[in-house]
């Protein structure tokens, strides 16, 4: 990826930071997100994160996506589903667990770009300088506490203690060929842990691919990762 797409994921960030800041503002009547899952009633979560997403939808990030999302860049947001939501609420009723850390990924954005995880790197500290309020966590740095291969950059966005936090997903087309299949095959799965050390190999195999010959036009990734996108805009 040359220094004129390391810019342009600079700019989109930075841009997607900035109008995100301009709309996370929640009911002033709605409880702080700091209490436990316990002090709220789930449908009423959701349809303040609806809410939520909606405004965000009619907003002008839209028209930034548009701007960028092109075969060097795929940008993307998505609310969590009532069902996701439900599955998560669920696994952690009666662990004391806050609200906030339940809803964390309410509203994600992924961008997907073709760079390595060292230049996303120097764009989010040189985006951090001038934006505050976000937490960075490094998954090629800090793995899961048991590790299923799952590698990306994730900015987490809570700018007060009654809003959603929203998170920004950041992932090479390596980590992305992966994490789509683990998630949709694996995390899914009613025995996630049981394929969690097959997954993790598949993340080794991934990483210890040769490189391609120099008279080679096309990377192995890139041209798997960009089949793929070509099925996926089939809806094959």
């Amino acid at each position: 990826m040359g220094e004129d797409n390391f810019y342009k994921v600079n700019k989109i960030l930075s841009n997607l930071i900035e109008e995100i800041q301009k709309y996370n503002i929640f009911d002033g009547n709605f409880l702080s997100l700091r209490k436990t899952i316990e002090n709220f009633e789930i449908n009423e979560v959701f349809d303040n994160m609806l809410s939520f997403y909606e405004i965000i939808d009619e907003s002008d990030i839209n028209m930034i996506i548009d701007n960028f999302d092109n075969s060097e860049m795929n940008v993307s947001f998505r609310l969590k589903s009532l069902e996701s939501l439900k599955i998560k609420w669920n696994k952690n009723i009666g662990k004391s667990k806050q609200l906030r850390e339940i809803c964390n990924d309410s509203l994600a954005f992924r961008i997907i770009v073709d760079i390595e995880k060292e230049r996303v790197l120097e764009i989010i500290e040189k985006v951090y300088k001038y934006n505050k309020g976000f937490e960075v966590v490094d998954f090629y740095k800090d793995h899961k506490s048991k590790d299923d291969g799952y590698r990306g950059i994730h900015l987490y966005f809570r700018l007060n203690p009654k809003s959603f936090p929203v998170e920004i997903q950041i992932w090479n087309r390596k980590d992305a060929i992966l994490n789509y299949y683990t998630h949709e095959i694996i995390y899914k799965s009613d025995n996630k842990e049981c394929y969690d050390e097959y997954s993790y190999k598949l993340r080794k195999w991934l990483d210890n691919l040769p490189g391609a010959p120099k008279n080679i036009d096309k990377e192995f990734i890139d041209f798997w990762y960009e089949m793929f996108l070509e099925v996926d805009k089939r809806g094959d």
